[in-house]
This record gives C-alpha cells, structure tokens and sequence, in this order.
C-alpha cells in the first residue's frame, strides 16, 4: 500500500471500517491489517495537518491556515470522515487482533479552525477592498486606512501591523514629493488632506517632525496665496466701484473684504490695505454725515416732545442749545411754543420763592433741635462702624486674641454698642473665625504629619495637596514647601527605583528569550509553549508600563517582535528537525528519556531520514562512567573537602582510569596532572606517617631535658640546664652522654637569670599541636610548631634557646612535616643544601649541654645566620600555603554529555548540542569509545565546539552515526 492516503480516500476507508464492522467475519486478517495500517495513516495525516493549523492559527497567520485547511481534500471533511460513530469498537478489534491502533484524532482544534473561518469571513469585504486598491494601485492614504481597519479588526494578526509599517515607510519616503507636487500645482485641497493624514495621530511609524511641518508651511503657503487673490479681487472690484460712483456696492464690497480680512489678518500687509485706502475715506466720511443727519433729527424730535411734555426749564434750555449748536432752524410755531413756555417756567419760580422763605424758617428752628440728636447718633454709629472694621482687620490678619481684647475693652467703654446688630454679628464672626483658624492648624498639624511619615515610603501626595491648600502663614507654607521637596526628592528615587526594577525585569525577559532561542533541548512544543508563555509576561509588563507612566515602549517592544518572530520560526520546523530536538530535550533529562526517545523515534525513523539512530543504545552504558568522574571532580575542587584515605584513593583511580586520544585534547596538561598526582600520592602516605615517625617527632619533643627544663645563667656567660627545678643547688645535665646529674650551689650574686628553659617554653606552645599531629591536622600541626620554631630563632638571651638545640628541633620536625606535606616539601628543597651543611656539623648528638657550661663556647654564627636568613613566621607559612594552593588548586575539570552526532541535509556531521550553555567556545568534543580492558574511561576527539553548534574536525576510521553521545570537559567555574 501507499505511504500516504489518496486525496479522496478518507471516506472511502471509513466506508470500508463500517463494511468491516457490520461483517467481520467474511474479511482477512491480511485485509484487516492493511485496513488498519492505512486508518492509521490517515489519522495521522490529518492530526498533523491539524497541528500544522493549529500552529498557524497561533502564530496569527490565520489565512495561510485556511489556505492549507481548504487544500482537497478539506480538513473538516477528512475529520468528519474519519471520526467513526463505531471507533471504540474498530479500536478493541485492532487492541485483540494486535493490529496497528489509530491515533486519538485532535478533535480540539476543530472548533479553533472553525472561529479562523467564522473570523476571516467576517472580514472579507475589507480584505475585498485591500486587495482591489492593492491592485488599482490606490493613493496610499486610501490603502491605509483600509489596513488600519484590518488591523483593528484583527488585533492578534501581526501581519496587518507590518503590512502597515511598510506602507507607511513607503508613504514617508513619497511623502515630500507629493507635497511638492501639491505646492507646484496648487493643489490645496490635496495638500490639506496630506496634513490632516500626517496630524491624524493613527500612524504606526511615526511621522518625522520634519515632513509634518514641510506640509504645515506648504498648506500655510498656498492659503496665503488663495486669500491675497481673493483680496486683491476685492480690491479691483471696490475700485472699479468708486469709479462709477456707485457708493452702495463700494461700502458692500468694502465690508465683505473687511470681513476677510478678519478671518486672516497675519496676511493682510500694507500692500492690500493701500489698495482699499480710498474707499475706507469715504465710507468714513459718508458714515460720518449720516450720524450728523440722525442727530439733528433726534435732537429736534426730542425737542417737540419736551414742549408737549416739559421737563424742568434747565433741561428745555439745555435741549435748545443743543439745536442750536447742531445748526437745527426751528420753524416760526415751534420757536413760539417755546416762548410760552419759558414765559409760564418764570412765573412759577417767583411763586415757589415766596413759598420758600416761609417754609425755610420753620425748617431751621427744626433742625436746630435734630442736629443735636443727629450728631449723637452719627458718633455712635462712627464708633461702632470703626469697632467692626477693627474686629474684621484683626479677623483678616488671624490675630483673634488681639480682637478678643479689642471687644472686651469696648465693652467695658461702652457696653450698650455691644447690643447692636452689627457687633453682634462680628462677634459671632470672630468665634466662628477663631474656632475655624484652630480647626484649620490642628488639621494642617495632622495632614503635615501623615505626610512626614509616608516619606520613608511612598509620600502621601494627596495629603500634601491639601496641606498647601491649608497653609496660610510664612511659616507653615516653608514647611510644606520643604516637605514637598524632600516628597518630590523620594517620588524621584521611588521612579528611579521602579525603572531599575523594571529594567531588570525586562533584562531578565531578554536573557530567558535567549536562553530558549540558545537553548538545544527543548522539544519544538516545549519551545512553543515557553515562547508562547514569554510573550504574555511581556504583554503583562507592558500594561504595567503604562499603568505606572513608564517609558520602556521600544523596549517592549522590540523584545515581543523577537519573540513573535522565533515563534513563527519554530512554528515550522520540519518533521527531521523535530525528531532531532526531541531526541536534544531527551538527552538534557538522562540516559533513561534518551533511549525512550530513541526507541519512539526508530520506530519511525524512515519519515525523517534517522535510520541509523537505533545504534545508540548499545552506547549508552558507557556514559554511566561519567558520574564517578564528575563526583570525584566535585570532591577535589571543593576546597572544604578534607581528603580522607578513602577520597584520596578514589581520585586516584578516577585520574589513572581516563584515556584521552590525542593526550593534548586533555584540559589537565601533563605537568599538572603529575603534580596532582604527585599532591594525592605524599597526602596518602599521612596515615602510615602518622603511626610511625610523628609518634617518633613526639617523644624527641618530650625528654624531660627539652619537655621540663630549668635553665640559670651566670654572669660570667656559663649557662647550666637542669631537670628539676633549682634552689639553693641546681642538678646540672654536664653532657648528653653523661646519665648521671650533678649538683652544683647557687650563689646568688653570681646569678645573672633563673627560670625556665626557653626550649621548654617553646615546647609548651607547641605541645597540644605536636599532641593533635595526625593525618587530618598534619598542615595545621606543622605549620604552629615550624613557625614557633621560627618566631623562637628571632629572640635575644636569656629567651633564646639553645641553637644547636633549636636547629636539631627545626631539622627533626621539618623532616615529618615535609614527608606528608607539598608545602613544607618545597620549603625543604629551596633550604636543603644549607641544612644538610648544618646538620652534618651539628648531628642529632651534638652535646649543645657541655657547650652551654663553656663560658669560651662558640657563638654559632652559622646557625643566627642561618636562623636570620630565614623569612619571618608569617612570610614562611605564607609561602607553604602558596605551595599547596598551586597544588591543591589545579582545576579538575567535569564531564559532561553535551550533544549528540547528526548528519545534515549535504551529508555532513555535526554536533547538536543538548546543554551547549556550558560549553565553551574551542572547547574539544569527544566521543566514547569502548576501554580498553572494559573499564574506565576513553575518549577520543572529533572536533571542536564553536558557537551554537559542534563542528566535527576529525572522523577517520571512527564509525558516526546518527544520535551517538558526544561530551566535553567543563572547567569548575561553570560548574
């Protein structure tokens, strides 16, 4: 049978599984399994297209799904074809006759194609008219407002977005042209639809300032000229008026070209003013004469109902010289009327004077008696009104207490002012001021304070607000004006804050894109789902943004563009590809998930050209060394490990048990690797030392004439040493070869210092360290004991010791410490030919006792210069620590399964990685060959790691194939 199911056959195979299924027994086991095989087929071919849409869909290019969905036979189709009423009981017939089982189909994306369709019908018609304009070649204002619609109507579809960009780039390159084409054919209309585009603000590419203010003055420059044709029109038609003398049309025209002038009068120079000059004359002129012409008349109609109706005789006579003044000539009958009536106005005044006189005198007898009384009264009211505005002053100023005083003392001046209406009113002003002004600075007290506490986290900006609106006083507004600065110092550091932890954030998204895009074991779905689940966090960091005012726009940005575009790359990687990363993301989880993988992977391996791969599994035990290696690797270059008998043998077999091919592919060079063999080998022997010649170092140390001496020194330089404490005889050791003491008087007054030996002083600093030497204290034990000997030889009599002793001592703890110690080992071979000089000349026997008690004895200046020669305690252990830290800090690289041998598209290998983060650049890959002897560890090299990939430099006669282990040394910093 085909591999792959005809275009037509999805039913017809279902057809026949229903055939099958209602007659059973009339069909072959040979024909049932071909059935089955080729049910199973299809299935899988149509869940694969079902994924590839799937993938699609989410990628947001969800018209190349349908275009592949609709490719015959339709997918919705094959789905309702192959999703049998009956499958259960197809799947238990495939289960008992063992026959291939048909995969689950992928009936969940089915609803996912199903909203691609209903969404993309939906926008049809604006795709109809994108494309129509596309290919009418449509002015590109027109194109993009019909992808701005897409592009809002399909928000998740990036591609409407870029298509926008892109024409809108291509817009800005044309742009200018266009507008000099506008200016040249003075086009306004075009050119204000091109700036009102450019000012419209839907732009993804933001247009430069440049071109915007280009069309700005481009649009102001044909609109000037527009308006001065116009105006210079005007200014023809006015004149050509003025000449016929037609003043109605001239002062028509003259306010239509006013009214113009007022709509732009930036444009409107002296040029075009001039021009109209004349007509303006003489409509001023004309206006002017007419205004004369209505005021007569109105003075003169005003007139006439004054002579009807009279006023008083001064404003009859006023009228009068206002006729006349106008140039009105009154008609004989109105002159007349006039006469008459100022005649009746005299009359009447004589009347009223004698009337008055009498009225007058009776007035001013009155009015002596009200004056009085007035003036009485105006004093009081002057002396409340001052009270009033004295009390309000104080109120303005907030001195309350001050107006508190005033009104006591008025009071107390004049007590019945305080029952007028106007003082009780400011009284009570005064209290509801007073009883304000107090409420007014405890809640000022309270706002400043609140505000004073938020500053050590977030300042409370609007209790600051209304602190500022409550402040009144010179004093309190300083305050507020101070805690301001420090709130706006804190919300600065607080943005400042906020950014750098934004920044963080957002480097934090970079490097895990990177560490997905770098990474080479992951599963395509993996990748998905990782990229899938990074462009939600940046989708959630950038509503942060905006929430918190923040400017990491471009930023955000371009980190969602990287990862939508690794998304749509990932998106469509082929069957081959994904096989290879299944088996990567299966390697980085052990040697278990890999061959699981490579066993699923085999099974099919003829559809993605990996038929080879089924030779891995014979391989993969032998990565089962690398743990021993990397675990002995760990134990070294932890510098808290103390190398026991058992972890020095085990990092001993781990270095003797690896094999590299070539040697010089080894990170460890040879010089290295024997001194760390050489370092494990002397440390290895601490256990015996500690048994046999440390006990030996001890019991030198303890002889009761070093352990537990006394020492007296006599003026005339004799010096006697003794096992017991003196008194008024000493028992002196005479010599080393004499068993017997002898007793010896004291005099005092030949003493010149009694007490302890000095090596017996040096003794008991050293003795808990020669008592605790052993295999795990051996550094420690021999670095108190040489450095005191040291620190000893630097003293002056009667606290030095003996030298002859000291240099017996130094020699005899120097020789154990440098048998089980690379430190004091090279300190031995730097000093070695001079102390080998010394002890020739002062052996283990040398009778330093005798040659105390000899007040002509040597002054052994060998031994001081010897001694002085030496570098401080201090530098000495320094050196011998150096020693071991060269030694002890040679780095024991790791081992690591970092990829796996591929063979690509042109038939060359290479090196996929599976964890290649760790692995440098340079850095030699080897593969496992089988040990000699079976075990241990072999390696042999075939290339080099360089960037993202291995490339393979050397196969030879090695047998490659496709999924074989490959690894690498991994420095400990990496670790």
């Amino acid at each position: 049978m085909d591999n792959k199911v005809g275009p037509m056959d999805y039913q017809a195979i279902a057809d026949k599984i229903e055939l099958v299924l209602a007659s059973l027994s009339n069909v072959s086991d040979e024909e049932l399994r071909d059935l089955a095989e080729t049910y199973a087929r299809a299935c899988q071919e149509v869940n694969q297209r079902l994924q590839d849409i799937h993938h699609l869909i989410k990628a947001g290019e969800r018209s190349e799904a349908i275009r592949r969905a609709d490719i015959a036979p339709r997918l919705l189709d094959a789905v309702d074809a192959l999703d049998l009423p009956d499958r259960d009981a197809w799947v238990d017939i495939c289960t008992l006759k063992r026959l291939p089982q048909p995969p689950e189909l992928l009936t969940q994306y089915v609803a996912e194609l199903n909203e691609a369709y209903e969404s993309e019908q939906g926008l049809a018609g604006l795709l109809r008219q994108h494309r129509l304009l596309a290919l009418a070649r449509a002015p590109l204002a027109k194109r993009a407002a019909v992808l701005r619609q897409l592009a809002e109507a399909e928000p998740e579809n990036p591609i409407w977005v870029e298509d926008l960009q892109t024409l809108e780039k291509f817009w800005l390159d044309q742009i200018s042209q266009e507008i000099q084409e506008c200016v040249k054919a003075e086009d306004l209309s075009a050119l204000e639809d091109i700036h009102k585009e450019l000012e419209s603000g839907q732009w993804r590419c933001a247009p430069p300032a440049s071109v915007i203010s280009q069309c700005r003055s481009a649009v102001e420059m044909l609109r000037n000229k527009a308006f001065r044709r116009e105006m210079e029109h005007l200014a023809t038609l006015i004149r050509e008026a003025m000449e016929r003398r037609d003043v109605s049309r001239v002062e028509e025209l003259l306010r239509v070209w006013q009214e113009r002038a007022a709509t732009a009068p930036q444009w409107v120079d002296w040029d075009l003013q001039n021009k109209v000059q004349p007509a303006m004359l003489l409509a001023k002129q004309l206006e002017a004469e007419r205004q004369a012409e209505r005021r007569r008349r109105q003075l003169f109609n005003q007139f006439q109902q004054m002579l009807v109706n009279p006023p008083s005789r001064t404003e009859l006579e006023k009228q009068y010289l206002a006729l006349q003044e106008a140039g009105v000539t009154l008609p004989p009958d109105v002159e007349e009327r006039y006469a008459a009536v100022i005649d009746m106005y005299r009359r009447r005044a004589a009347l009223r004077r004698n009337i008055l006189l009498v009225v007058m005198t009776l007035v001013f007898i009155a009015a002596g008696v009200i004056v009085w009384k007035v003036q009485a009264q105006i004093q009081t009211n002057q002396i409340a009104a001052n009270a009033v505005a004295v009390v309000e002053a104080y109120i303005e100023s907030k001195q309350f207490e001050e107006a508190e005083n005033y009104l006591a003392d008025l009071e107390e001046k004049h007590p019945q002012l305080l029952e007028r209406p106007e003082l009780i009113a400011i009284k009570t002003r005064l209290q509801e001021a007073h009883q304000e002004e107090n409420s007014r600075q405890k809640k000022l007290a309270d706002l400043l304070i609140m505000v004073e506490r938020s500053l050590e986290s977030v300042p409370n900006a609007p209790a600051l607000d209304q602190a500022t609106s409550l402040a009144r006083t010179p004093e309190e507004k300083e305050r507020v004006a101070a805690l301001r600065t420090q709130a706006e110092k804190r919300w600065a550091a607080l943005r400042a804050e906020a950014e750098e932890e934004f920044r963080k954030r957002i480097n934090q998204l970079e490097e895990d894109l990177n560490q997905i895009v770098h990474s080479n074991n992951l599963s395509v779905e993996e990748e998905l789902h990782q990229l899938s689940q990074l462009v939600e966090r940046v989708n959630r960091l950038e509503s942060e943004n905006r929430d918190k005012g923040l400017s990491f726009d471009r930023e955000l940005n371009q980190l969602r563009d990287r990862a939508s575009a690794r998304l749509m790359e990932v998106a469509k990687t082929s069957k081959r590809e994904r096989a290879v990363r299944e088996l990567c993301s299966a390697a980085a989880q052990g040697t278990q998930a890999y061959l699981a993988a490579v066993r699923k992977i085999a099974a099919g391996a003829d559809s993605v050209g990996l038929t080879d791969l089924t030779m891995v599994e014979a391989e993969l035990p032998r990565l089962d060394a690398l743990p021993a290696w990397n675990n002995a690797a760990a134990l070294w270059n932890d510098s808290r490990t103390v190398l026991s008998a058992q972890a020095r043998t085990t990092l001993l077999e781990q270095i003797n048990s690896l094999q590299v091919e070539p040697v010089d592919a080894f990170p460890l060079k040879m010089e290295e690797r024997q001194r760390l063999e050489a370092y494990l080998t002397i440390i290895s022997q601490r256990d015996q030392l500690a048994l046999t010649i440390v006990p030996a170092l001890n019991e030198e140390w303890k002889q009761p004439l070093i352990s537990d001496a006394w020492f007296v020194q006599l003026k005339n330089g004799r010096r006697y040493y003794s096992r017991e404490q003196p008194g008024r005889l000493i028992k002196v050791v005479r010599s080393l070869k004499s068993d017997k003491d002898e007793e010896l008087p004291i005099v005092q007054s030949m003493v010149e210092y009694q007490g302890r030996a000095p090596h017996t002083v040096l003794y008991n600093r050293v003795e808990k360290a020669l008592a605790d030497w052993s295999a795990r204290s051996w550094e420690a034990s021999a670095d108190t004991v040489l450095s005191e000997i040291i620190r000893f030889s630097r003293k002056e009599p009667p606290e030095l010791p003996e030298l002859p002793l000291l240099f017996h001592l130094f020699w005899e703890t120097l020789t154990v410490a440098k048998s089980g110690d690379v430190g004091w080992q090279v300190f031995w071979n730097t000093w070695q030919d001079t102390l080998q000089k010394l002890r020739d000349q002062y052996p283990a026997n040398y009778d330093w006792p005798r040659v105390a008690q000899d007040n002509s004895s040597r002054n052994f200046d060998d031994l001081r210069a010897f001694f002085n020669k030496l570098p401080s305690p201090e530098e000495v252990l320094k050196q011998v620590a150096s020693t071991r830290q060269e030694y002890r800090g040679i780095p024991w690289p790791r081992l690591e399964w970092v990829g796996i041998v591929i063979e690509d598209d042109q038939r060359v290998w290479y090196v996929r990685g599976i964890r290649g983060e760790i692995v440098q650049d340079g850095a030699p890959l080897f593969i496992l060959e089988a040990p000699p002897g079976g075990k241990g560890l072999f390696l042999q090299r075939i290339g080099m790691w360089q960037g993202q990939r291995g490339v393979v430099q050397k196969a030879g006669s090695l047998r490659l194939y496709n999924g074989r282990p490959v690894v690498a040394f991994v420095p400990p910093a990496h670790n």
